[in-house]
């Protein structure tokens, strides 16, 4: 089990970036396993079954993004030129926001 008590210490954006993190890392590492079990477990309700098995074909991007009804982002090359000015306006703003909390020594190696 992931011991989440440092999350009391983030608030606001740092919170729902890490929040995101996780379910994006262990979340779905835990949801994956859960359902790859409960797909080959003949004694589960056929609902239960048909669930995980459409959970796990979503995540490996075998349905339709129509078909899930979800709000994830498009992909880059599914953008028109506008919802792609909008994207790179988000990243940028994100990555102002990253650089202001870690300011860079002026000797770091990356500059």
């Amino acid at each position: 089990m992931v011991d989440l008590d440092y999350l009391d210490d983030l608030d606001g954006e740092d919170l729902t970036l890490e929040i995101v993190r996780l379910a994006k890392t262990e979340g779905a590492k835990v949801a994956l396993r859960s359902a790859m079990e409960l797909c080959a477990d003949k004694k589960a309700p056929a609902q239960a079954r048909a669930s995980a098995q459409r959970a796990v074909l979503q995540l490996a991007g075998l349905l339709d993004r129509r078909d899930r009804g979800s709000d994830l982002p498009r992909d880059l090359h599914e953008m028109n030129g506008e919802e792609l000015r909008e994207e790179l306006a988000r990243l940028s703003e994100r990555t102002r926001a990253v650089r202001a909390r870690h300011k860079r020594r002026p000797d770091d190696v990356f500059d």
